[in-house]
């Protein structure tokens, strides 16, 4: 992902963000495409690697599929805060994305999403156990492709209020935060 990190502009940076995001969801290989999800869970933070599926910049929205039965769901159901961290080592980057999160599941959201689902991919969600369930062989709750929405496929929706950008560049570290402000992004380069 090559991108303009030099820019001077909070602006522009804010642009090359969103640019990076959407362009890691449309190509598999890229290091943002799988960010940590980090959630609030009974016994403190909670964090896993997602898949990004989404990205609509105008409405500042991340999308991620997901089992409603995973943990995470019961968790963002109980406080729809999250923050996911994108990470780039061969660039040096780091993007923390802080988000209110909300689950569809059985809905709209949900059924348009399951179209997006290739057909191979489907068997993740197919299965009679919950994610985390002990098996006897590795394969043991696998269940063939079915076109039908099964009732736990659930689709997260985050809308981002926050972003905190960091370079660790040979020529200069840099440092970003900009903050959602109502009707636009507002922000402040920081020391990294």
């Amino acid at each position: 992902m090559q991108r303009n990190w030099r820019t001077d502009s909070l602006a522009g940076l804010g642009d090359e963000i969103w640019a990076g995001l959407t362009w890691a969801s449309q190509h598999p290989g890229e290091p943002w495409r799988l960010p940590a999800l980090a959630t609030i869970g009974e016994a403190g933070p909670q964090a896993r690697t997602i898949v990004l599926r989404e990205v609509t910049p105008s409405a500042r929205r991340l999308v991620a599929w997901t089992d409603s039965r995973s943990p995470k769901v019961d968790e963002l159901r109980r406080d729809s805060r999250a923050q996911w961290l994108f990470h780039d080592p061969s660039n040096g980057l780091q993007l923390r994305a802080v988000s209110e999160v909300q689950i569809h599941q059985d809905d709209e959201v949900a059924r348009a999403a399951w179209t997006a689902v290739p057909p191979p991919n489907r068997t993740n969600y197919l299965g009679t156990e919950p994610p985390g369930t002990v098996l006897s062989r590795p394969d043991s709750d696998r269940h063939p492709d079915n076109s039908d929405v099964p009732s736990h496929f659930a689709v997260v929706v985050a809308t981002v209020h926050e972003l905190d950008w960091l370079w660790l560049d040979p020529a200069g570290h840099r440092r970003a935060r900009l903050r959602w402000a109502g009707e636009r992004w507002a922000g402040d380069w920081l020391v990294p």
